[in-house]
């Protein structure tokens, strides 16, 4: 597709451009002035010997907030044939090509270019190209991912006025990792290669295709937040990886988390398919691992066919924190599976649209806190779950398709469960009960807005117990208040279910949450909560819950706000999640909900490390780590490192983290030792370094008297431990009889290295020795002790 335009005056706004042509030019403007090609253009080519934007013979163009991608032979993003003032700004672009000799933005004789602000990501060698006849241009704070990155990505033939400064990633101390790297950091099976260092920084410098990123010892990967794994499968299977910034794309792509404690913060997973397929984007197996990502999404085409979950949690104690996910056009869909998953937090702050939103099996003492939702089938799924406590601040079913799912189902003895805030719109409609409890017990919905269109209950107990349904707003097209609830019972369970001062008003309404106090471990703080709501004359009651249990209910009197103290123990984690629920006392019986978090600051830790000196082979190093209110610590772990390799991992016992070193293993002289406690709920990490000096040290060294004829071998033998009595391991041993030196038949000295403190050697006895005693002397020298000799007596029979 070639678009040649006015030659005068105009902009250009608005395009998508999609080809799979031979020789395509996307956009082609030729002897044109004053002319932009501006916002919200789209260029997609395929092919050999494409353009996406072709300027010739121009004066006075800008090309600014154009999203380009092109793959084939021979591409090229942007070429300038023989301009005069060109603004290249702000444009995301992208390059696929196996000639890796093609820059593909090119300047050809082209006078007052400014390129500034733009993304390029390319697999050629240069990101940029400029001829020998262009001058006076300007390339200034582009991100730029060739072979080469930041101001390097930049091919320069020109010396005529042409500058180049601060386009990023700077060179620096890191690895940079992309499709011409990827080799030297991964194996052709994708393991991380074992000579990749350990927690080193590497930075994704461009897009990866089709590949397989297997981390087995931990490092830290991260971008600027352009670049993307493409079709390819992270498998995390180091705890304490870090992987920061990264986009996710292809219908391929995968990510498998099989360790603890990692970060993994992305930025857009795109979940488009073009096959039938059944596909878990994220799976999470491991423990304590902390998870955000901005937005999970899949277009309208082609996904009728496939089934697709967006997270599935198998472990424990995981903070997901995710901010969309759009997956409606897909056969089946479901936002977050949890399976036999448990102690997890979820957070899901702006919306879910899927077929599912959250499904749990066997799971229990999750915490899950939701925003407004579209779900177009089921929304909360509870099988044989228990202890669960789900939230929300807006509806979680907020469409108007006729026939709505469930929103909630618990069933198959899911008990004790609490769901608050849960809220539908009420212009949605439901042909049966949009929430129901089957052969479950124990649970509580409170504070909640169930009001919709249908002539049906709004919740329906069948075959449960000591269930309670309280302080909510319940009403459809025909049934309110306590009324809109069915229950089916069996004679034992006969009228075991509550239900109190629900309301069928649809008074529902906003609560607030704040504290001016420091939160600090520690420190007691009050907690206010404030509900819009005009109080009047009438009682109302306000519910404080902190990380999920309950810490006390505050009556309002007259009053439209409620406090309470709360003292921080540490044991909350690294957030205080507080829910705060409202429930009214008058005929209207108002209810309100709302959750807010706040950082948990823990006390500061201090390590106390004295300089160390070498006192023999084995020394050790101790140290107490005090906290900032004058408390020795008696919880955490601290790691030793040794010239900034880690020597042991150890728990603080009776508040001492202390290793016994082998200084045998260092040189004399100076060494950094550095240790870094790992913090625990009340303290936070810390770090410090002290010197070890390491010095010559004394030995002792024994010899073993020998009985031997003349004419045989004998094995003559010295032991060498340090004043300590610890085995020495280094080292050499030489062997005297009568002050003469024994060597080999070729006059070379006999040297014997000493192993787990002991020298030997084998020593044939000539037959021309006499027999009687002699003096058996062991000399031991090494550059780590001082040299050292012993005496024994060698005595020599007759045959």
């Amino acid at each position: 597709m070639n678009s040649k335009l006015p030659r005068y005056n105009g902009g250009i706004t608005g395009n998508t451009i999609i080809s799979s042509s031979n020789s395509t030019i996307g956009i082609l403007l030729k002897e044109c002035r004053n002319l932009s090609v501006t916002k919200s253009n789209k260029i997609n080519i395929t092919g050999p010997n494409i353009i996406g934007i072709l300027l010739d013979q121009t004066r006075n163009m800008s090309i600014n907030g154009t999203i380009m991608s092109l793959s084939g032979e021979k591409i090229t993003l942007i070429k300038l044939e023989n301009t005069n003032q060109t603004n290249i700004t702000s444009n995301t672009m992208e390059s696929i090509t196996k000639d890796k000799k093609i820059a593909p933005v090119q300047l050809n004789n082209a006078e007052e270019t400014n390129i500034y602000n733009n993304s390029i990501i390319t697999t050629s060698e240069y990101a940029i190209n400029i001829d020998a006849k262009s001058s006076k241009s300007i390339i200034t704070s582009n991100k730029l991912y060739a072979s080469n990155i930041g101001d390097n990505a930049v091919s320069k033939q020109s010396n005529n006025k042409v500058e180049i400064f601060e386009n990023i990633p700077e060179e620096a101390l890191n690895y940079y990792l992309n499709e011409e790297t990827y080799n030297q950091f991964f194996d052709e099976k994708g393991q991380l290669r074992d000579n990749v260092p350990n927690k080193y920084n590497i930075i994704l410098a461009g897009n990866l295709y089709n590949k397989t990123l297997n981390i087995t010892h931990a490092i830290n990967i991260t971008s600027e937040g352009i670049t993307s794994l493409i079709n390819s499968t992270l498998i995390i299977n180091a705890n304490y990886t870090n992987i920061t910034n990264i986009n996710i794309q292809g219908e391929n792509t995968k990510i498998i988390i099989n360790a603890n404690n990692t970060n993994i913060d992305l930025g857009t997973i795109s979940a488009a398919t073009t096959k039938s397929q059944n596909r878990t984007i994220i799976t999470i197996l491991g423990n304590r691992n902390k998870i955000q990502v901005n937005s999970i999404s899949g277009d309208e085409e082609n996904t009728q066919t496939s089934n697709i979950t967006a997270f599935e949690v198998k472990g424990k104690q995981n903070n997901i924190k995710i901010k969309s996910i759009y997956l409606r056009y897909f056969n089946n869909s479901t936002g977050v599976l949890l399976n036999n998953a448990k102690q997890n937090m979820i957070n899901i702050s702006a919306s879910i649209r899927s077929s599912n939103l959250i499904i749990l099996n066997n799971s229990n003492e999750n915490r899950i806190m939701l925003n407004a939702s579209n779900i177009y089938s089921n929304g909360i799924i509870l099988t044989n779950s228990s202890n669960n406590m789900i939230t929300a601040t807006g509806n979680i079913i907020n469409n108007n398709d006729d026939g709505c799912g469930k929103a909630i189902i618990i069933e198959e003895n899911s008990n004790n469960n609490l769901f608050m805030g849960i809220g539908i719109n009420m212009f949605t409609h439901f042909n049966t009960s949009p929430i129901t409890i089957i052969n479950s017990n124990n649970n509580t919905i409170s504070n909640s807005n169930i009001e919709f269109k249908g002539n049906c209950y709004a919740i329906e107990i069948i075959g449960g117990e000591n269930n309670t349904i309280e302080d909510s707003s319940l009403k459809s097209s025909t049934l309110s208040g306590d009324k809109a609830v069915y229950q089916y019972y069996n004679e034992e369970s006969m009228g075991k279910n509550t239900l109190k001062n629900n309301n069928h008003s649809g008074a529902a309404y906003y609560t607030r949450i704040t504290t001016r106090d420091i939160i600090k471990v520690g420190n007691t703080i009050t907690l206010n909560s404030s509900c819009n709501y005009n109080f009047r004359d009438q009682k109302g009651y306000f519910t404080f819950y902190v990380n999920g249990k309950e810490i006390g209910t505050v009556e309002a009197q007259n009053s439209t706000t409620a406090s309470i103290n709360y003292t921080i123990t540490g044991n909350e984690g690294d957030e205080l999640l507080v829910d705060v629920v409202y429930a009214g006392r008058n005929y209207s019986r108002a209810v309100g909900y709302n959750s807010s978090s706040f950082a948990i600051t823990r006390l500061d830790s201090n390590i106390i490390l004295p300089t160390v000196v070498n006192n023999g082979k084995m020394t050790n190093i101790t140290a107490i780590i005090l906290g900032e209110d004058g408390n020795i610590i008696y919880d955490g772990k601290v790691a030793f490192k040794v010239d900034q390799k880690t020597v042991e991992v150890v728990k603080i016992t009776n508040g001492i983290a202390q290793i016994s070193l082998d200084t045998s293993k260092y040189k004399p002289g100076e060494h950094e030792i550095y240790l870094v406690y790992g913090g625990n709920n009340q303290y936070a990490k810390s770090n410090s370094t002290t010197t070890l000096t390491i010095k010559k040290y004394d030995v002792k060294i024994e010899v073993d008297p020998v009985v031997v004829c003349k004419g045989s071998k004998t094995i003559l033998k010295a032991t060498v431990n340090d004043m300590q009595n610890n085995q020495v391991n280094t080292g050499k041993v030489i062997f005297k009889l009568n002050g003469k030196t024994l060597k080999d038949d070729e006059g070379n000295t006999i040297i014997s290295e000493v192993k787990n403190g002991i020298a030997t050697i084998e020593y044939m006895i000539p037959s021309n020795y006499s027999a009687k005693d002699y003096i058996l002397t062991a000399v031991a020298s090494d550059d780590k002790y001082n040299r050292i000799e012993a005496n024994s007596t060698l005595t020599v029979t007759k045959n």
